[in-house]
């Protein structure tokens, strides 16, 4: 798997005005070799009340950093049908996503923490679907690759959406899945986490987060808790997943204390990083 992590990692740094491209070097030098830039986690290029990515400031990190794997991530409520492709923000994403990628393959990552579901929300399954596949074809006509996070929406619902969103547009622009086992855990419903990261093809997954719960928090290393990693490391590798694996732990003042204890402690659980 490719080691990398979550600009969000860095929070705490960048409240303290740290520039991003010193964190990135450092990430570099410690072995990292993708950053996925999260919105509102960018410092100085980013502004304005929604944190609007800096496309043009962000084009000159694929020169400062060649080697490295850059994505862009953004909170857009990607489950409901106000997100349409004109809307300003997304194209923002597109256009930072393409300035970024460098020499790898421009990726846009959604997550959506403001979209509920709920029981009259089954109705409305095609449109959710239809909204989703016009984005993904805008996303495909600017060359990028649309991806979006399980989070706060159940399981079965989420995987229900984007498995018909795949096969609806099976000629067409199928959105990828950011794949984050902890977040299953977010949900009332009992899930097992093993099971469904065992159910999912590598083709569907862009890349996969690792963080770990635990005292219905989450916590600021990956070590033991409420995710087996153990067993989530196995199952990756039944499912021949060898793409980008992001460390999206919460941020400390010892963040690359963390994050180094957390690369090791999943290495000794049979993780193999380039």
């Amino acid at each position: 798997m490719i080691s990398g992590l979550v600009s969000n990692c860095w929070q705490q740094q960048l409240q303290a005005d740290m520039p991003i491209e010193n964190l990135i070097q450092e990430a570099v030098e410690r072995g990292y070799k993708a950053v996925e830039l999260r919105q509102t986690c960018l410092g100085e290029f980013e502004s304005g009340p929604e944190c609007t990515p800096d496309a043009i400031a962000l084009s000159n990190f694929p020169k400062l950093f060649p080697t490295v794997r850059f994505n862009i991530a953004m909170g857009l409520p990607i489950f409901s049908t106000t997100l349409t492709p004109d809307i300003r923000l997304f194209q923002i994403g597109l256009e930072a996503a393409l300035a970024v990628s460098g020499q790898f393959t421009p990726q846009l990552r959604l997550v959506d923490l403001t979209t509920q579901f709920t029981e009259q929300s089954t109705s409305k399954i095609q449109s959710i679907v239809e909204s989703m596949s016009q984005l993904a074809d805008a996303a495909t006509r600017s060359g990028v690759v649309l991806s979006a996070e399980n989070s706060i929406q159940p399981w079965s619902q989420f995987r229900r959406i984007m498995e018909q969103q795949r096969i609806s547009h099976q000629n067409g622009s199928q959105i990828q899945l950011c794949y984050d086992a902890a977040n299953l855990l977010l949900q009332p419903e009992e899930v097992d986490p093993d099971s469904i990261t065992r159910s999912l093809r590598s083709t569907e997954i862009s890349m996969v987060h690792f963080k770990q719960r635990g005292n219905g928090r989450f916590l600021e290393s990956v070590r033991d808790g409420d995710i087996n990693w153990t067993d989530q490391l196995a199952a990756l590798v039944h499912i021949n997943f060898d793409g980008p694996a992001l460390f999206e732990i919460e941020s400390s003042p010892a963040i690359w204390r963390s994050l180094d204890t957390s690369r090791e402690y999943l290495r000794a659980r049979g993780a193999q990083f380039e």
